[in-house]
């Protein structure tokens, strides 16, 4: 039996399925071209007026995308307590970086 999924059309289906289907806590995997920056804050948003105590975990493929993300979450007053922003070259410059320690 095939199963499709639903392609979700905005910011807000698909931060309705993030708390609905993973109640805040999950993985999503995201490769369409909305604005990831927006995602990233309606998520925020949610699980914050979910429970204010939320710990989030974003991570994007490059520096540029997660600076792009942190500033869209400064600018709308999301706490820095709720969530770290990672990028994958940085993880990995990290990474590099303590190997030849």
């Amino acid at each position: 039996m095939k199963m499709t999924m639903k392609i979700p059309n905005n910011y807000y289906d698909i931060a309705t399925r993030w708390v609905s289907e993973f109640n805040a806590n999950g993985t999503y995997i995201y490769t369409l071209d909305e604005d990831i920056t927006l995602l990233c804050l309606e998520i925020c948003q949610r699980s914050i007026a979910k429970n204010p105590a939320t710990k989030i975990i974003i991570v994007v493929d490059c520096y540029a995308t997660r600076s792009a993300v942190v500033n869209t979450l400064n600018k709308n007053n999301i706490p820095t307590t709720n969530y770290t922003a990672l990028s994958a070259d940085m993880m990995l410059t990290i990474v590099t970086i303590l190997l030849f320690m």
